[in-house]
């Protein structure tokens, strides 16, 4: 029997564990959880306390003046903080999610608190001690709030956040683009648990099998257009919302059953919204009935969910749903082990050219929308896998493959910020400044953010960096 492509088993890696890197010792499956040494802990509690800045977003915050204690944060001064969410990212961006729900921090009294070291590859225990050396800086200086501090994640970010929360006894969790370690759900039973799946991510698949295994009120999957990435602000906003209640169900916040209504009745207007419209999916349709009752339960009377809940289940609708479900399901990932055994061979690009036109004509006829959005999604995956082995053939000096794989990638997802990072890379190297400098704009206005890796390219440095890392830092919000 042929092997397995060892690019399938990388992109599996990175489906199960929401990595962009091709290692990622920060996936903790399988991996023995340590308990922090008594150092870490007994440093972190003598830190000499620095200056906390309030009222804007701090990038670089080194706790203790130590590398390996380096956060963003944001402490709102509109309203009083009541809450705290310490955030962890797939590359190590604390400050991205900070800039992004900035607004919401304002809003909701939500103290954010970003991971600058904790990234997809990063080994599980440091991260611990890394956590310990937040955990206790926010304890600190925030002794307040110490019941009412939350977690949250992106991709292989979500699964560390899951992990951490399980490890130091956090009960509420949020991830966004990824699940808990390896599916493994017993680790939230006792835990509140949101997790957001878009439909064209690559995670989508991991995170519907998730989410159907899940049958308590306090644990749910909402399902968001878009791509791999944190949640969009309105679906976040639902988030800040949920912990708050959260704080009500735990008893840690008085109940404002008069605050909690006004959500509720928010919700139920928007519901109405979403199944008036024939042109939403119907897999968002009956997401957002379910996502009712799992946000407001024990609060207030959630009997109007659980029978739109009945009457959809009962409707041609929903037979329709499972079907074609099941028939996206096996489309994705017949196709998904048809590009990756395509590696296997000596020249895959043709091969995959030739694939992608078929694949195309497969999404153009596909029978339904939830069938052609699963056929979409093989073409995250081949964004995914393309540009890992865009960058591995560019590291390894084979310039005419990894431009061979950016053009497939550029193919599938003409506006990928990583092939416009390359373009600028090249560009550069070609001593071609306003060319380089015009994909390197477009590169951050598609959503490059990673301002450190940027500042370390070698390749780049013929430009004025600074114009955009700037650019990043305080990026025009839609």
């Amino acid at each position: 029997m042929k092997l397995i492509s060892k690019y399938i088993i990388i992109a599996l890696t990175l489906v199960f564990s929401g990595c962009s890197e091709v290692e990622d010792s920060n996936n903790t499956n399988n991996k023995e959880v340590k308990t922090p040494s008594s150092s870490a802990l007994a440093e972190s509690r003598t830190a000499t306390a620095k200056t906390i800045e309030k009222g804007k977003v701090v990038y670089e915050y080194k706790i203790e003046g130590r590398s390996e204690g380096e956060i963003a944060y944001y402490i709102p001064t509109e309203v009083e903080p009541t809450s705290i969410i310490i955030l962890f990212d797939a590359q190590a961006r604390g400050f991205l999610p900070i800039v992004r729900y900035k607004a919401l921090a304002d809003k909701y009294g939500f103290i954010l608190v970003g991971s600058n070291i904790s990234e997809n590859g990063y080994p599980y225990p440091q991260t611990q001690e890394h956590f310990t050396l937040v955990k206790n800086w926010v304890e600190t200086n925030f002794e307040s709030l110490k019941d009412k501090v939350h977690i949250g994640g992106f991709s292989g970010g979500a699964r560390v956040g899951g992990w951490l929360a399980f490890d130091f006894g956090y009960p509420s969790i949020f991830g966004c683009a990824a699940g808990v370690p390896n599916n493994d759900k017993e680790i939230i039973n006792n835990k509140f648990f949101y997790g957001t799946a878009s439909t064209l991510d690559f995670n989508y698949r991991e995170l519907n099998a998730l989410t159907d295994g899940f049958l308590a009120l306090n644990h749910f999957v909402s399902i968001v257009e878009g791509y791999h990435d944190w949640a969009p602000f309105e679906e976040m906003e639902l988030i800040f919302k949920w912990l708050k209640m959260n704080e009500m169900r735990l008893g840690v916040t008085d109940q404002n059953i008069e605050l909690v209504t006004q959500w509720f009745q928010d919700y139920k207007s928007d519901l109405s919204e979403i199944s008036a419209n024939n042109n939403m999916p119907l897999e968002i349709r009956y997401n957002a009935i379910i996502k009712g009752s799992s946000l407001f339960h024990d609060l207030v009377d959630i009997s109007f969910f659980e029978q739109e809940k009945i009457k959809f289940r009962e409707s041609k609708s929903w037979a329709g749903l499972s079907k074609h479900r099941s028939i996206a399901n096996y489309a994705e990932g017949s196709w998904t082990g048809k590009f990756g055994y395509a590696l296997d061979g000596e020249n895959p690009v043709p091969v995959w050219n030739q694939y992608i036109d078929e694949l195309n004509k497969e999404i153009d006829n596909a029978p339904n929308v939830i069938t052609k959005r699963g056929l979409e999604r093989v073409n995250s995956f081949i964004s995914l896998v393309g540009f890992l082995k865009m960058e591995d053939s560019y590291n390894k000096g084979n310039l005419e493959e990894a431009t061979q794989f950016m053009a497939i990638v550029e193919r599938v997802h003409p506006t990928n910020a990583d092939v416009f990072y390359f373009k600028a890379i090249f560009a550069a190297q070609n001593n071609n400044i306003q060319e380089a400098k015009d994909y390197l704009n477009k590169a951050v206005s598609n959503g490059f953010a990673n301002y450190k890796k940027l500042q370390n390219q070698e390749e780049l440095s013929i430009l004025n960096i600074n114009e955009f890392v700037e650019k990043i830092k305080n990026p025009q919000l839609k």
